[in-house]
C-alpha cells in the first residue's frame, strides 16, 4: 500500500513540474489575433462558406448542422480507411 501511495505522489509531482512547461508552450503558440473576437467571426464565416463533399456551390452559407454532417462523413471516411488497412 505504501508503494502505491508513493507512486501516486511521484506521478503528481511530475505533473506539477511539467504543467508550467505546457502553459509556456501553449502561450508561446497563441497570438493576439487568436483571442480577437473579430478574427474568430471571420474564421467561422470562412468555415461556413466552405463546400461540403456533396455541395456544388462554394458561395452558399451552410448551417451548423450541414457542417457537422460534412465533418461526420469525413471522419467516417478516415476511420473506415484505417479499419480497412
Amino acid at each position: 500500500m505504501i508503494y502505491f501511495i508513493l507512486d501516486q505522489i511521484r506521478k503528481h509531482i511530475l505533473i506539477m513540474l511539467l504543467l508550467p512547461v505546457a502553459i509556456l508552450l501553449t502561450g508561446h503558440l497563441l497570438h493576439a489575433r487568436d483571442l480577437d473576437p473579430d478574427y474568430a467571426a471571420v474564421q467561422v464565416s470562412r468555415l461556413m462558406r466552405m463546400p461540403t463533399p456533396g455541395q456544388a456551390q462554394a458561395g452558399q452559407v451552410q448551417t451548423f448542422g450541414q457542417m457537422a454532417r460534412g465533418m461526420t462523413a469525413d471522419l467516417r471516411l478516415v476511420v473506415g480507411r484505417r479499419v480497412e488497412q
